[in-house]
């Protein structure tokens, strides 16, 4: 992945009771330390779709418990904690924020857009 010409970001999908426990942090670090990637994404799993039928809604950790994973990986893989979202349960790790511009959106509509006017008028019922 080092080699890529573009961004890179690695996404963790933590699972509680599963895949983030303290022995696992090592073993997280020394692959993103093998990828380099420009970021990490450390997302809490959600309990939706086909993984309803192989995991329960006590596998989804807490903001705080992504933050914990987080902050211990950091430092394994010489990075910072860089910002997070608790509703949406994810944390960000990276060496630091590369801000993308956006330009400003613009939109032209014709004063014609060659609509028929309606034919129907339907009585408004108060």
């Amino acid at each position: 992945l080092p080699s890529l010409d573009t961004r890179i970001v690695c996404r963790h999908t933590l699972i509680k009771g599963r895949n983030m426990k303290a022995e696992h942090i090592p073993q997280y670090a020394a692959l993103d330390n093998r990828a380099d990637p420009d970021w990490i994404e450390c997302k809490g799993y959600v309990h939706v779709g086909n993984s309803r039928e192989n995991l329960t809604a006590e596998n989804m950790p807490f903001h705080e418990d992504i933050l914990d994973f987080s902050n211990a990986l950091a430092p394994l893989t010489n990075r910072k904690l860089l910002d997070d979202s608790p509703p949406s349960r994810v944390a960000l790790v990276g060496r630091e924020i590369i801000p993308i511009p956006i330009p400003e959106a613009t939109m032209h509509f014709p004063d014609d857009l060659g609509i028929a006017e309606s034919i129907k008028h339907l009585k408004i019922i108060q």
